[in-house]
């Protein structure tokens, strides 16, 4: 007697954490960077230097970068800025981790409090959530049929399963540059720039995964001229660009893929003429693919005999199907 059987692939989240904590520390404001008077906003972000895995736990190890528009003690109340950061390493618990498994980290500021403490010192207050997972891909097997003289019994049950063909984790990276237009003066210094990803959109095609939207970029910056004014440009550029993935080609395969910014850099250089007139941007995105194929199977459920005895032997596993599309 011999059992048919068919692989299973699928993707699983064999361990997480998360942690909260809090980063406080004072900032002193650098020499060539004016005396503040007032915050007028901030922001901050984290970016992860190291990402290891240990017996049992996931060290992380980064930086909280923040970023602020204050009003200074100058002439005409003059707008400066500062950019700072502030160091932590956080150790996450996670069972059953050895130290050479690959740990996925993420983080998310839930509030940034940043004071002024006196002209040349401001106080930085944040609380972060640092998260950490490990994702497998699994392999188990499925009986589809036994093999067994006449008189054997069997019973079936149909069902649909979706079959991992691709789990992979890459970066894509766009470089643009925009010229300013002739209305607007060049630029001596950007001293606060919005980059905002809109319309986000992911396909799948024969030359892998592709991103396209857009991406605002906001930007306050001081002129070149004498008077030191403080200019406004908004503008709007196109996103695309994407990374090779050999899930194929067949029109029943189903997708998804979690695309977030892991870098955003906005910087200024000069034109053909040498004036400080062109914006770069570099951008560059984590992605998250995972491709499945839907397949529709007949598993082998029970089996019985009137002429040998048979003891069935049952493991469990998870399925996985689609719900919506």
């Amino acid at each position: 007697m011999q059992l048919n059987k068919i692989k299973l692939h699928s993707c699983t989240t064999f361990a997480n954490a998360q942690s909260q904590i809090t980063l406080d520390d004072d900032y002193n404001v650098p020499d060539y960077r004016p005396d503040i008077v007032k915050v007028l906003k901030e922001k901050g972000e984290l970016q992860f230097d190291e990402v290891k895995a240990a017996a049992g736990a996931a060290w992380l190890k980064g930086r909280l970068v923040f970023k602020v528009l204050y009003r200074s003690d100058q002439d005409n109340a003059k707008i400066s800025c500062l950019k700072g950061e502030i160091p932590f390493q956080e150790k996450l618990n996670m069972d059953g981790v050895q130290e050479y498994d690959v740990i996925q980290a993420s983080g998310e500021i839930e509030d940034l409090t940043i004071g002024v403490i006196h002209s040349r010192k401001i106080s930085v207050r944040a609380v972060i959530l640092l998260k950490t997972e490990e994702p497998r891909e699994k392999e188990d097997e499925l009986c589809v049929g036994i093999e067994a003289d006449d008189g054997c019994e069997k019973r079936y049950r149909n069902t649909n399963i979706l079959q991992l063909l691709c789990m992979k984790r890459d970066q894509c990276r766009q470089k643009s540059e925009i010229t300013l237009p002739s209305s607007k003066p060049n630029v001596q210094e950007i001293l606060w720039k919005s980059l905002e990803i809109r319309n986000l959109d992911t396909k799948m095609g024969q030359d892998g995964v592709k991103l396209s939207g857009e991406v605002l970029i906001s930007v306050l910056y001081q002129e070149e001229e004498e008077t030191d004014r403080v200019q406004w440009y908004e503008t709007v550029i196109p996103l695309d660009c994407g990374v090779e993935c050999d899930a194929g080609t067949e029109a029943d395969i189903i997708y998804k893929v979690k695309a977030r910014p892991a870098s955003m850099e906005l910087e200024v250089k000069p034109d053909y003429d040498g004036e400080e007139r062109v914006l770069v941007l570099e951008l560059v995105m984590n992605l998250d693919i995972r491709v499945w194929k839907e397949q529709e199977i007949s598993m082998l459920e029970d089996v019985y005999s009137l002429k040998q005895e048979i003891i069935p032997v049952c493991t469990g596993v998870t399925l996985h199907h689609i719900s919506v599309k």
